[in-house]
């Protein structure tokens, strides 16, 4: 019936600024798309009911369900389509705790499929605050444009960094944001920074505690740093480099040790999410 893209993104950079009343930390960051990221296809189930498939071995327990199997349930509870008879596959390509925002598109993918094929008829904004209590990306992934998160990461200003070329490593390890965010050797930077001087930002507070926790980070990011400078995607574990050419970075993508996972990417403001629900809608 239907196939969406679920793209990845990139924190370009990513302050601390403290924990929060609520428990959680407010933070700035810059996110960017990239041209990487997984397929969720929506078809008729033929045995009624909802079936979700797809997912990697532990995305899904009973006590920590999935971020897709959240979205079908708030959006069930928002909506009223409760019977949605309905199978969703799950082309899975990003690596889950490697800081690529994976879950949480695949979260905004399938509020943005169920509203079109149910046709709930909700506006973006309403999608975003469905999305919000999935996770603090998944607003990213709903509005489907480049930008300043603030706040936990939902409060979102649309901006235009350059559409750089990345080499993404991925040591073979999965890092857990409540780990990292609750680490006692975190150091927050305290400071909230203006746009343009975010824009130009390259600090990640986590990268010195993700590279002394694990291992593997170290090693990818002292690899990495041979070619150019490396940089942590969220709180890892990922590491990503820009490069001057898609060439350039392939070659380096191409030649990462064994056990490690690499990409070739472009950075792109726009989501192709937001692309493809324009054709099928026919705007």
């Amino acid at each position: 019936m239907l196939t969406l893209p679920a793209p990845a993104k990139l924190n370009l950079s990513l302050r601390v600024i403290g924990e929060r009343p609520d428990g959680y930390h407010d933070i700035q960051t810059v996110y960017q798309f990239v041209d990487l990221g997984e397929c969720i296809s929506f078809e008729s189930s033929p045995g009624g009911g909802l079936r979700i498939e797809g997912l990697p071995e532990g995305a899904h327990r009973p006590d920590a369900p999935s971020t897709v199997h959240r979205s079908c349930a708030a959006f069930a509870e928002r909506t009223g389509c409760g019977a949605l008879h309905l199978r969703i596959r799950v082309d899975k390509r990003t690596p889950m705790g490697g800081g690529l925002g994976g879950g949480s598109s695949d979260a905004a993918t399938v509020l943005h499929g169920l509203n079109l094929l149910c046709r709930a008829g909700l506006d973006t904004r309403a999608l975003g605050e469905l999305g919000a209590g999935i996770g603090a990306d998944v607003p990213l992934f709903i509005h489907g444009r480049s930008a300043i998160g603030s706040g936990r990461g939902d409060e979102l200003e649309p901006c235009t960094p350059d559409e750089g070329v990345w080499c993404i490593v991925h040591p073979g390890i999965s890092c857990s944001t409540a780990a990292m965010f609750t680490h006692s050797d975190l150091t927050p930077s305290g400071r909230i920074r203006k746009i343009p001087a975010l824009l130009r930002d390259r600090q990640n507070d986590f990268q010195s505690l993700a590279r002394q926790l694990h291992p593997q980070i170290e090693s990818a990011w002292n690899w990495l740093k041979r070619f150019a400078e490396p940089r942590l995607s969220g709180t890892g574990s990922c590491i990503f480099a820009g490069f001057a050419s898609l060439d350039a970075a392939r070659q380096v993508a191409a030649s990462v040790p064994d056990g490690w996972t690499s990409w070739a990417v472009r950075g792109i403001n726009r989501s192709p999410l937001l692309t493809e629900l324009e054709r099928v809608n026919g705007v």
